[in-house]
């Protein structure tokens, strides 16, 4: 686990000495640092963890119950073991310092209700939020909104995340028009 060395006090120093190579909003650029500094801001601003944020501001309300960062017993026990190249155990990465980088653990079956609510096949409180997030465009690359990549197929705009660490991968894709995903 690479991340485990790096504990949060280092992330403070880093952030504290950053000088940043180009000037905000000159050059898009996918960054695991930048959405963890993300959260930790929110969660600081909120004065709670992130964990816990993220559990009462988009979990619950999303009743996304087998997701979290920290696992229950019970969900501990139903992960599947994540394998290397060679078919090996993997290690599992925790990602405790860039918690909003990778940190979450999923059913398949939330996130087909995740997929469920971003689509409209059932209410949620988060509708507003997430038509925002599906609506504002990075102004420097048109086919960035706010955490989903868009590539256009057949006119259609077609949102896609992905993502993994030693021994997982996973990738969510909707067609909101066509109210289809996976």
């Amino acid at each position: 686990d690479p991340i485990a060395g790096y504990p949060p006090l280092d992330f403070d120093r880093f952030l504290n000495s950053f000088e940043p190579e180009r000037a905000p909003g000159e050059k898009w650029s996918y960054s695991n640092v930048g959405v963890s500094l993300l959260g930790r801001l929110l969660a600081r601003h909120a004065g709670t963890s992130y964990e816990d944020l993220l559990r009462e501001r988009v979990l619950e309300p999303l009743g996304l119950h087998d997701t979290a960062i920290t696992l229950s017993r019970a969900q501990a026990r139903r992960v599947a073991p994540g394998l290397d190249r060679y078919g090996e155990p993997a290690t599992v990465w925790e990602m405790r310092t860039l918690q909003g980088s990778g940190s979450l653990r999923s059913s398949a079956n939330d996130l087909l209700e995740y997929i469920a609510a971003i689509l409209g096949y059932r209410e949620t409180p988060l509708r507003a939020a997430i038509d925002l997030q599906l609506a504002q465009r990075s102004p420097v690359r048109k086919s960035q909104a706010i955490g989903w990549g868009m590539n256009t197929f057949n006119g259609r705009e077609v949102f896609v995340h992905d993502g993994g660490k030693a021994g997982y991968r996973s990738m969510v894709a909707f067609d909101p028009p066509n109210r289809r995903g996976i």
